[in-house]
C-alpha cells in the first residue's frame, strides 16, 4: 500500500505538469493551470501525510 502511494506521488507531479504544458496554450486554460500548480505542491503534503497515518 505504501509502494503504492509512493508510486503515485512519483507520476502525478510529472502527469499534471505535461497537462500544464498542453492547457498553457490556451490563455482560459491559464487560469486552470493555477490549480494544477497547487495539486503538485499538495499531493506530496496529503501523501505524506497518509503515509503517517497507514
Amino acid at each position: 500500500m505504501k509502494l503504492l502511494i509512493l508510486l503515485f506521488l512519483f507520476i502525478s507531479p510529472i502527469f499534471a505538469i505535461e497537462v500544464i504544458q498542453i492547457t498553457s496554450d490556451y490563455v482560459f486554460d491559464a487560469f486552470f493551470s493555477i490549480f494544477f500548480y497547487l495539486a503538485v505542491i499538495m499531493a506530496p503534503i496529503f501523501g505524506a501525510i497518509a503515509l503517517l497515518k497507514f
